[in-house]
């Protein structure tokens, strides 16, 4: 059977890691997240997490670092969704601000 050879593994562990990293370029592109759920996110950092845990008290820390790069990944989109969104607050109570001094 092709998936039980040597090397399979590794080619869905890139694959599994890096999948988050389009959306945080594209993300970092156009300055928003707005379409991109916070729940989601929050989920899987929750999941991630407790997988991180469950891999490295079972020494597998190989794939416990690739699932932290995940998380990692997660965090930094939660991030990027709550700064620009104060951003985008921001500008909207300037826009009133403007509006109420004219």
């Amino acid at each position: 059977m092709m998936i039980t050879k040597e090397g399979y593994e590794y080619i869905a562990i890139v694959f599994g890691t890096f999948y988050l990293m389009p959306q945080i370029i594209l993300a970092y592109k156009v300055k928003t997240l707005q379409h991109y759920s916070t729940l989601s996110l929050l989920v899987l950092i929750f999941a991630t997490v407790v997988w991180v845990y469950y891999l490295y008290n079972n020494d597998d820390l190989y794939y416990a670092v690739a699932t932290g790069f995940v998380t990692m990944n997660a965090v930094v989109l939660l991030c990027m969704k709550y700064t620009y969104y104060v951003g985008h607050l921001k500008r909207k109570l300037k826009e009133l601000d403007d509006n109420d001094t004219v």
